[in-house]
């Protein structure tokens, strides 16, 4: 939500730099029975066209510029206190599932660990959950009730073969 407020905002006060008359923004709510908390979205509402190039091209740009600030320093963080570790064995099926990584994901990972991820001999990732410890429930759409989540848990797996 950090970062698609940031993103939002970023349209905003641009828009507001150029007196572009614009809405706050809206959070499309997710409906109940898939998540209580969470949004599939959110937009800003112009009032009236843009009058120029220059400040079309700022409030496009400044909501992914806004959002990026946030975004950055969070990836840091998680895959700095990522630590590694060695593959467990294979599930029953053989079955594995890898990330894909984003040109900027690879990048921070080369930067921290001094190599591309994952590669033949090591991988690293970073699951959080509930980061707040606050009491929530969990639901499914094929669940017609709610149950208690857990606290905070965080998962980090590093994976090492020799």
């Amino acid at each position: 939500m950090l970062i698609l407020g940031a993103h939002e905002l970023g349209h905003y006060f641009a828009a507001r730099y150029h007196k572009v008359p614009v809405t706050l923004p809206y959070f499309i709510p997710l409906p109940p029975p898939f998540s209580l908390f969470g949004t599939l979205g959110a937009f800003i509402q112009l009032k009236a066209p843009i009058k120029s190039r220059r400040a079309l091209l700022d409030v496009g740009a400044a909501g992914p510029l806004a959002g990026f600030v946030f975004a950055l320093p969070i990836l840091i963080y998680g895959l700095a206190t990522s630590p590694v570790g060695p593959i467990g064995p294979l599930p029953a099926d053989g079955v594995i599932l890898l990330e894909g990584n984003s040109i900027l994901y690879a990048l921070t990972k080369f930067m921290i660990f001094g190599q591309f991820l994952p590669n033949g001999n090591l991988d690293v990732q970073l699951n959080v959950q509930n980061l707040t410890d606050k009491r929530y429930f969990n639901t499914t759409y094929f669940r017609h009730y709610a149950i208690p989540a857990p606290g905070r848990v965080a998962f980090v797996n590093l994976n090492l073969k020799f």
